[in-house]
């Protein structure tokens, strides 16, 4: 029991961890712990699962629900929501580089020709 509750302790999650693994490895070692008769509280466990996560995407979130009283799985459940919040910004970030950059890599040429629409053409390399 004494290892478990130290799992639990030990269980984080930082700026380059995946949340779901962060949830699923805290929630498997606090089932477990309860499940060995553990001496873990409901608030014990929800200041445990809170302090432990180190991501600076969550730190205002964590402030936010630290003023609230929520059970485990409420906490559990915000904490779902504000991840899928940060991959779909991060998905989002990700696709507008790439746009950019291909954006980048073409550049708007005028044809000395004509007065039509400019062509677009991909830089030369030299």
């Amino acid at each position: 029991m004494k290892r478990l509750h130290e799992k639990l302790q030990a269980t984080c999650l930082y700026a380059a961890g995946s949340s779901d693994r962060y949830l699923d490895s805290f929630l498997e070692t606090y089932r477990d712990l309860e499940s060995h008769g553990g001496h873990t509280s409901k608030p014990e466990a929800v200041g445990i699962f809170l302090d432990n996560i180190h991501n600076p995407d969550y730190v205002a979130w964590k402030t936010a629900l630290k003023l609230n009283k929520l059970t485990l799985d409420e906490h559990v459940l915000q904490f779902r929501e504000r991840a899928d919040d940060i991959n779909s910004s991060r998905t989002n970030r990700k696709r507008l580089r790439q746009h950019i950059r291909r954006l980048a890599g073409k550049r708007v040429t005028q044809s000395p020709d004509s007065d039509s629409e400019p062509e677009t053409a991909a830089p030369k390399k030299v």
